[in-house]
């Protein structure tokens, strides 16, 4: 059996308040976070010279659709000049240039790209949107404390390694951070019960976890362990107490 204090960022979550002004900083801080960006239906005809591409455009405004010129000039299908949705980051810089300055329905170009000389047509165009506060309220508090409960496991970890280093026992220890000893009862060195079966504890999967079983039971009874990191920002120290 080990007593077992055990440091996790779900555990301490508890431990940590906001403040509407820290919510709304963060909100201010992580805007491009809560950006829904516009999007575009587009089409496009792509040409190897910018003459064939200023050709085509002169077809275009002579009245002819955008589909017969397509197929005209390069036997492309409506499948194949679609480009469907797409916002800004999905285009290169100059083609995005030119879509998302384009007016709707009307034939833009030409633009040069890598792939050759672009014309446009934009469909429909989706606008953009910025989450309010209130909508996002509840996301932000949640990733906030997240954060701040990693922070302060770390914080914690270094308080007890340093409290333990005086010489405390694990209780005093515990005590000093109003945190609690627990403890994982009658297991053996490969995490299971006199029964064969996983030992179910408080402490997560601590009990199944390779380095904590490796490490309580190299311990001599009564020796307490350093302060141990484990799996997803989780800290621990265990001592013997019983065979």
């Amino acid at each position: 059996s080990f007593d077992v204090i055990f440091l996790s960022p779900n555990q301490l979550e508890k431990r940590i308040s906001l403040s509407d002004d820290e919510l709304r900083a963060a909100f201010d801080l992580r805007k491009d976070e809560f950006v829904t960006p516009e999007r575009r239906d587009i089409r496009q005809m792509v040409f190897d010279t910018e003459q064939d591409a200023s050709a085509a455009l002169a077809d275009l405004a002579a009245g002819k659709s955008f589909d017969d010129v397509a197929q005209d000039r390069l036997q492309w299908t409506t499948n194949d000049s679609s480009l469907g949705s797409v916002t800004r980051g999905d285009l290169t810089d100059e083609l995005a240039d030119l879509v998302f300055s384009a007016a709707i329905n009307t034939p833009s170009g030409p633009v040069k790209t890598p792939f050759g000389f672009h014309l446009v047509l934009v469909d429909h165009i989706e606008p953009g949107s910025l989450a309010s506060f209130d909508e996002v309220r509840e996301q932000i508090t949640s990733t906030l404390i997240t954060e701040q409960a990693i922070d302060l496991v770390y914080d914690y970890a270094n308080q007890l390694e340093d409290i333990l280093g005086t010489g405390a026992s694990i209780s005093e220890a515990a005590d000093q951070l109003n945190i609690n000893v627990g403890r994982i009862e009658n297991i053996s060195s490969n995490g299971r019960d006199i029964d064969g079966n996983q030992v179910i504890n408080s402490f997560g999967d601590l009990a199944t976890d390779s380095l904590f079983l490796q490490i309580a039971w190299g311990l001599a009874l009564d020796t307490l362990s350093t302060v141990v990191e484990t799996v997803d920002d989780s800290f621990f120290v265990v001592q013997p107490v019983a065979e």
